[in-house]
């Protein structure tokens, strides 16, 4: 079987990859498959890691991609990132299960009611007990990619998803901050003076902050070597675009550019100390 995509994944906490990648069965089983992910950096900046990577295949159809930036855990022993995560990949692979062709060509309908229905489980959570999960809330982007190269994205807060073709690079999602209306009105002269404030952390949407939040959605197509990129605040807030789409186009590999981007962000994390998750997933062309 021909290769499609080339995913890998760096995250600042180790083992969350490799637990949560794919539920795969065993080494063989992710040495074979035509998604391949590595953890990157073991490196913990943060004593708790809010951040969640899920790369989940569809069968030899696709590969569904998102990261989540969660809140509010604190003593309660869920993550409310991974629990929005499992839930739209859990969705996904259901109705892949059921109708893929109907999935793919529909996927703004099904990617939108996923993250909402994801949403529903966070905010059950809050309901049932104020006290532990009242403060669970998470940001999500991500994308559903066919071996077409058809995709669609979803996005809610202020992770991000960049695309990189013929070497430059375009920032696809807008953060859904109150720093970023305020650079938008131009009060904030410039994206650093956003990134060094607070309301750059301050939501205007997300999963888990609003009971009935808005998904942006949107469809895509990727071309053989496009680059898709996923990034947490950790690595945003800390190293600039132009910076990421440098290390993609001069690593051997989506691996080494991982590996590359998160060792920069953990030595530009001084100001900005947060968990730092990037997935880099390049299109191989279809079969």
């Amino acid at each position: 079987m021909s290769k499609i995509f080339a995913a890998y994944a760096g995250i600042s906490d180790p083992g969350d990859l490799i637990s949560e990648f794919d539920e795969a069965k065993d080494a063989q089983d992710m040495e074979d498959a035509r998604i391949q992910g590595k953890e990157a950096q073991s490196k913990i900046v943060r004593s708790k890691n809010e951040d969640f990577l899920k790369l989940t295949e569809l069968g030899d159809d696709g590969l569904l991609s998102i990261v989540a930036d969660g809140s509010g855990s604190g003593n309660a022993g869920f993550q409310p990132a991974g629990i929005i995560a499992n839930n739209i990949a859990k969705s996904i692979k259901r109705l892949y299960a059921r109708d893929k062709k109907t999935l793919f060509e529909h996927m703004p309908i099904f990617l939108e009611e996923a993250c909402l229905a994801a949403n529903e489980a966070l905010v059950a959570f809050k309901i049932g007990n104020e006290e532990l999960y009242g403060g669970f809330a998470s940001t999500v982007t991500g994308f559903l990619l066919h071996r077409s190269g058809n995709a669609c994205l979803f996005h809610a807060g202020n992770s991000r998803l960049y695309f990189i073709r013929d070497g430059k690079i375009l920032q696809v999602t807008k953060d859904q901050t109150e720093g970023q209306a305020l650079l938008d009105k131009g009060i904030f002269k410039s994206d650093e003076e956003y990134y060094m404030s607070a309301e750059r952390l301050r939501l205007r949407n997300g999963l888990g902050v609003f009971a009935d939040p808005y998904v942006v959605t949107g469809k895509f197509v990727m071309k053989q070597s496009d680059v898709a990129v996923l990034t947490t605040d950790g690595v945003h807030y800390s190293i600039n675009q132009d910076a990421i789409r440098d290390t993609v186009l001069a690593s051997q590999s989506p691996d080494q550019a991982c590996q590359l981007i998160v060792e920069e962000s953990l030595k530009m994390n001084a100001y900005y100390k947060d968990n730092i998750t990037i997935a880099v997933v390049q299109y191989l062309g279809g079969v």
